[in-house]
C-alpha cells in the first residue's frame, strides 16, 4: 500500500515538472525589432522599434550598443495594441534614434533589454550610411536632445521642474525653436524663467540649455511626459556652394508616478494645496468704522503649487463680510521645485460696531516633503469699531428729544382725548367711515431699504463683460478664473455640471499652460461663465 502511494506521488510530481517546463516557453515575452530605414545619409536619423510581447510591467534597457559614427539614445516607450491580418499582438515598445555622424557600413550588436526581470535581445542588423546630399558629409558630430526631471515620483498637486538640453560638439548650429511642445496630458504646464539663465546659453559639459517647465499633476497614476521636437539649421559645404541643412532633433519622453494625497488627517477647511508655505499679515492703521472697509496686505511665502493656490480664509467670520483679492505669483526655482511668494489683498467689512476678531488668516496645505497635512497662518487680527456717522447722530437726536421732552403724562393722555373726541365728531357728522386695510397700511409705512454694499461677484462680472467685449484676452482669463472660483463658492456641487469642470480646465490651460488663448475657446467661456453667474 505505501508504495503504491509512493509511485502515484512520483509520477504527480513528475506531470507537474513537465507541464510546468512545456508551458514556461510559451508564457515567456517575445521580442523582435523592426528598423525604419537601413539605408541613410550622413546627418540624418533612422528608428529601431524593440517590441516585447505580453503584459509585461517593468521593462529597461541593460545594454545599448556604443558605436563610433553613430549616436544612439532612447527616444520613447509606449504601450501598443495591433491587429493586422487577423492577429492581434499587444506589449511594449521601446524607441531607439540612431543618428549617424558620417558615411560607412555599421554592424550593430543586439540590444539587451530585461523584462520582468528576464534578459532579452534582439538582433544584429547592418545600417548603411551614405554620403550627405551636398557631396560630401553633413556632419553634425554629438547632437541629441535630452530632458531631466527633478522627481520620478510626485505627489498629486506637487510641482516637478522639467528641463529640457541640446547635447552636442559643435559650434556650426543655428537653434530655430521648438516644432512640437513637450507632452504633458494630465498635468497643469507653465514655462518657467529659471534665473538669468537664457535659452541658447552653454550650461556645460557640451549641453547647451533650451527651457524649463514646471508641472503640476492633476491626478495620480503613472504618466508619460517630455518629448517634443526641436528645429536645428547647420551649413554644408562651404564657399558660394555652401547650402543650408535644416534637422529636426526628437526629445526622450519620462515616466513619472503621482501618488494620490492621503485620505488620513485630512482638514475639513483642505482645498487641494501641496507645498510648504508660510503666512504674513501686514499691520493696519487708523481708526475703523461700522460698515467701511479695512484692507490687509497679506503675503504668501514657500515651495510648492503657486500656480494653482486656493483663496485664504479667517478663523472666524462672524459679523464681517470677508473678500479676497490676489495677485500673480512671483516664481523661481529652490532646491529642485518650484517656490515664490504671492501678494493678497483681505478686504473685512465689520456690520457692528464693538470689538471685531477675525482670529489668523489660514491656509491649511499638505507638505510634500514630511507626508503630513499643516497650516500656515497669521498672527491673530483684531479691531475696535467704531459706530457709523448715522448711528451717532440718530443716537444724538433721540437723547436731546429725551430731554426737552419731559412734559407730564397727563398732556399726552389728555392729546388722544382730544383727538378721539374729533374723530367722534367726524363720525357723527358724515356717516360715512373708511376702512383702510392693514396691508396698505403696512405698505405706506414700508421704508426704502439701505442700500447694499456692492456684492463682489457683481464688480467681477462687469469686470468679465468689459474685458470680453474688448477682447483682452489676458485679463478676460483672469477674470474668468476668479468669478469660476465664486461660481463654486456659492454653488452646491450637484449644480455644478461636467461642461463647467471643462471650462475650468481650460481657463488654467491657457492661463498657465503658454498656449495662446483661441477666440472660439474664448467665447465658449464667456457663454458657460455668464450663464451660470
Amino acid at each position: 500500500m505505501e508504495r503504491n502511494f509512493l509511485k502515484n506521488t512520483g509520477k504527480i510530481l513528475t506531470a507537474v515538472i513537465l507541464i510546468i517546463a512545456f508551458y514556461s516557453p510559451l508564457s515567456a515575452a517575445d521580442i523582435k525589432s523592426e528598423l525604419s530605414r537601413s539605408r541613410i545619409a550622413a546627418g540624418d536619423s533612422t528608428t529601431l522599434k524593440v517590441m516585447i510581447s505580453g503584459s509585461t510591467a517593468d521593462i529597461r534597457p541593460l545594454k545599448v550598443p556604443a558605436i563610433k559614427g553613430l549616436d544612439i539614445s532612447l527616444s520613447g516607450t509606449s504601450r501598443s495594441f495591433q491587429f493586422i491580418n487577423g492577429k492581434s499582438w499587444t506589449g511594449i515598445i521601446l524607441s531607439f534614434t540612431l543618428q549617424a555622424e558620417k558615411k560607412g557600413v555599421y554592424r550593430v550588436p543586439p540590444f539587451i533589454i530585461e523584462a520582468d526581470g528576464e534578459r532579452l535581445q534582439t538582433e544584429e542588423f547592418i545600417l548603411t550610411v551614405d554620403e550627405g546630399e551636398s557631396g560630401s558629409d553633413v556632419s553634425y558630430g554629438i547632437l541629441r536632445g535630452e530632458v531631466e526631471l527633478t522627481a520620478a515620483e510626485i505627489y498629486a498637486g506637487e510641482p516637478v521642474i522639467m528641463r529640457y538640453y541640446l547635447k552636442t560638439d559643435s559650434s556650426d548650429i543655428r537653434i530655430e525653436g521648438m516644432r512640437e511642445q513637450p507632452e504633458s496630458k494630465g498635468f497643469v504646464i507653465k514655462h518657467i524663467k529659471e534665473g538669468e539663465t537664457a535659452a541658447g546659453e552653454n550650461a556645460g559639459n557640451g549641453r547647451i540649455y533650451l527651457a524649463t517647465y514646471c508641472l503640476v499633476a492633476a491626478e495620480s497614476g503613472r504618466h508619460e511626459i517630455g518629448g517634443g521636437a526641436l528645429s536645428v539649421v547647420g551649413e554644408t559645404g562651404g564657399g558660394f556652394f555652401s547650402r543650408v541643412v535644416r534637422k529636426e532633433i526628437r526629445f526622450p519622453k519620462k515616466i513619472i508616478n503621482v501618488k494620490a494625497l492621503p485620505s488620513k488627517d485630512r482638514p475639513n477647511a483642505f482645498n487641494g494645496d501641496v507645498g510648504e508655505f508660510s503666512i504674513e499679515a501686514g499691520e493696519t492703521q487708523g481708526g475703523f468704522v461700522e460698515g467701511e472697509e479695512i484692507r490687509i496686505p497679506v503675503k504668501v511665502r514657500g515651495r510648492g503649487n503657486f500656480l494653482m493656490m486656493s483663496k485664504l480664509t479667517a478663523e472666524n467670520q462672524d459679523g464681517i463680510k470677508l473678500l479676497v483679492e490676489e495677485k500673480e505669483p512671483v516664481l523661481s526655482i529652490d532646491n529642485r521645485t518650484l517656490a515664490g511668494e504671492k501678494d493678497y489683498t483681505i478686504t473685512v467689512i465689520p456690520d457692528k460696531a464693538g470689538e471685531c476678531n477675525i482670529g489668523k488668516i489660514i491656509l491649511p496645505y499638505f507638505n510634500p516633503y514630511k507626508g503630513v497635512y499643516q497650516q500656515a497662518e497669521s498672527h491673530p487680527l483684531s479691531f475696535t469699531v467704531s459706530p457709523s456717522a448715522s448711528e451717532k447722530n440718530s443716537g444724538e437726536e433721540k437723547t436731546a428729544g429725551e430731554e426737552k421732552n419731559s412734559w407730564p403724562a397727563t398732556i399726552f393722555i389728555l392729546s388722544v382725548i382730544i383727538i378721539l373726541g374729533c374723530g367722534v365728531i367726524l363720525y357723527l357728522q358724515t356717516g360715512r367711515y373708511r376702512i383702510v386695510r392693514a396691508d396698505d397700511i403696512q405698505k405706506e409705512q414700508k421704508r426704502e431699504p439701505e442700500p447694499a454694499v456692492v456684492d463682489q461677484k457683481i464688480i467681477l462680472r462687469e469686470e468679465f463683460e468689459k474685458t470680453y467685449a474688448e477682447r483682452n484676452k489676458d485679463l478676460f482669463l483672469q477674470k474668468s478664473e476668479k468669478l469660476a472660483g465664486l461660481i463654486s463658492e456659492k454653488r452646491k456641487v450637484t449644480e455644478i455640471n461636467e461642461e463647467f469642470l471643462k471650462i475650468r480646465e481650460l481657463i488654467n490651460l491657457y492661463r498657465y499652460g503658454g498656449a495662446p488663448l483661441t477666440d472660439e475657446d474664448m467665447k465658449r467661456i464667456y457663454e458657460v461663465i455668464k450663464k451660470l453667474s
